[in-house]
């Protein structure tokens, strides 16, 4: 039996690939807030992990059905592979065609406010997904958080260095996309957005940081 053609696709390369960066998390991680800390095991959060490789985001949001009672051969692991020429770090398709419609895909990290007070401590930082920018427009018009926070989804949850880790992977989707010959319009923007009313959700887009080859 050949085992010919299998593995072999351009998008899915190199292998092995390149580590990149890892995600740095807040002590309540894989939870959702700081009130879910008790909850978690030191062995959940040694299986947690969110690595970017020059091919693809790979993240692990181990679950554990008791709790903090639960040891780590008791454990599902929940992986997920994101691999770059898909979303979120490229357009989804519409009939076969890829959607730029409204925009390129975005990729954010979203820093929790509440007013002028940083809840961070509390919720850590977001790293979300949008399918496309909605040409940067504003809920009202020229104010208010940027109109692709609607429809965005969670892609990695409290997170502690969301600016520097995305940096990092804007600067693998870049190389990547290069490499592959994906269109850039198709390929996913970096930004970071405050819901902060007081500064009518501010966003902001995130420089590359270049990181070697391990």
């Amino acid at each position: 039996m050949s085992l010919n053609g299998y593995s072999k696709s351009l998008y899915m390369g190199p292998t092995p690939a390149g580590f990149v960066a890892s995600a740095e998390y807040y002590d309540f991680a894989p939870g959702i807030c700081i009130c879910q800390q008790p909850c978690i095991s030191e062995d959940q959060r040694k299986r947690t992990y969110a690595h970017v490789y020059e091919n693809r985001l790979e993240v692990n949001a181990p679950l554990a059905p008791f709790c903090c009672l639960t040891t780590e051969m008791c454990m599902y692991d929940m992986v997920k592979v994101m691999y770059f020429d898909k979303p979120p770090a490229r357009s989804g398709l519409f009939f076969c065609i890829p959607c730029t419609c409204f925009g390129p895909p975005v990729i954010y990290v979203n820093n929790p406010m509440f007013c002028c007070l940083s809840l961070k401590s509390c919720y850590g930082q977001q790293i979300m997904g949008a399918p496309c920018n909605c040409f940067d427009l504003k809920m009202f018009c020229c104010c208010g958080s940027p109109c692709y926070t609607n429809c965005a989804f969670p892609v990695i949850r409290s997170v502690a260095n969301g600016e520097k880790f995305l940096s990092a992977m804007k600067f693998a989707v870049i190389a990547y996309g290069r490499r592959v010959d994906i269109p850039e319009p198709q390929m996913a923007i970096f930004q970071s957005v405050e819901d902060n009313i007081f500064d009518f959700g501010k966003s902001k887009g995130l420089q590359e940081l270049k990181m070697a080859r391990q």
